[in-house]
């Protein structure tokens, strides 16, 4: 656990990777309601990642009594991982060719690259993730 509290793990097929260092936390309680931002310094690879939040729980005399420790679970996709499976394969490409030279817009609709065309380059996005599986 990072000493702020927070730390973020990567799960990969090789193990868990903590990748807190460069990353940095804002805790803050307003009107009630508590909010965290976190920013990252670079950008975080698509896969699994897992946020670890630890806060003490103090006595009335200012000791620590114990640890409270809640975790979240999110997923950056792969560029061209267009149905969010975790895998880039032939359902994905099926997207670029269905949409085919259509005028069209979104990630959802083949359009990788946001140019508002399903052509080559949006193809381009396919080929270099093809294989990718971020389903561990």
């Amino acid at each position: 656990m990072s000493a702020s509290g927070f730390s973020l793990i990567h799960k990969t097929s090789s193990g868990d990777v903590d990748v807190t260092g460069g990353t940095s936390f804002a805790w803050g309680v307003s009107n009630g309601v508590s909010t965290l931002t976190f920013s990252f310094s670079g950008s975080l690879s698509a896969g699994y990642y897992r946020l670890f939040i630890t806060d003490p729980l103090n006595d009335v005399a200012g000791n620590t009594a114990h640890q409270m420790q809640q975790f979240y679970e999110f997923y950056k996709a792969a560029p061209a991982d267009i149905n969010l499976d975790g895998l880039v394969n032939g359902d994905d490409l099926q997207f670029i060719l269905n949409n085919w030279g259509q005028n069209i817009t979104g990630r959802a609709n083949g359009d990788l690259n946001g140019d508002g065309t399903v052509d080559g380059d949006d193809m381009q996005f396919v080929l270099n993730d093809w294989g990718t599986d971020l389903t561990y």
